[in-house]
């Protein structure tokens, strides 16, 4: 509404801010988020104010699902492990934390290898890597070693992550 841009202008005003943003109704009714930037232009007979309009709409929507994901990932009842394609560990959620015992900060940028070598029950090792390799995708029993040294029994899904192109970017464990 009127009021609600006016307030807002007014904020922007007050915080020295020369942008602002609020929901535009547009005339069919859709209701947009916009960003408007804002500043004074001097003009030969006095100043005008000079805006641009920026519709934002897919970046807010973006912005929020992005926030659920992370959301998901922070409350999901299982450890969430991602590495780069060398199993550096690029994220650690906090049931990792609480499984393994270490914190996020001290394992950000080593490597999966190094910090916990995995033992398979069920084959040997190359050919764990070369059905990943191939598959794209493992299933399977693992064991791991916690920063205690207990030795945790589990069962393991690890998959490669894709970017747009289909090109593999990473692993989530």
């Amino acid at each position: 509404s009127g009021t609600e841009l006016h307030n807002e202008m007014q904020r922007a005003k007050a915080e020295e801010r020369l942008f602002f943003e609020f929901q535009h109704k547009l005339a069919s009714g859709e209701i947009r988020d916009v960003e408007v930037h804002s500043g004074p232009i001097g003009l030969p007979g006095g100043q005008m104010l000079f805006s641009i309009v920026i519709d934002v709409t897919a970046r807010k929507r973006a912005e929020e699902s992005l926030r659920y994901q992370a959301s998901i990932l922070e409350n999901v009842l299982d450890a969430i492990i991602t590495t780069d394609l060398d199993f550096n560990i690029l994220s650690w959620n906090d049931h990792a934390e609480k499984l393994y015992g270490w914190q996020a900060d001290e394992v950000i940028g080593r490597s999966m290898t190094d910090l916990m070598p995995s033992e398979f029950p069920e084959m040997d090792r190359e050919r764990v890597l070369a059905t990943f390799a191939h598959d794209g995708v493992w299933r399977g029993e693992a064991i791991h070693t916690a920063k205690n040294g207990r030795k945790i029994n589990l069962l393991s899904a690890v998959s490669l992550i894709h970017d747009e192109a289909g090109e593999a970017i990473g692993v989530v464990a």
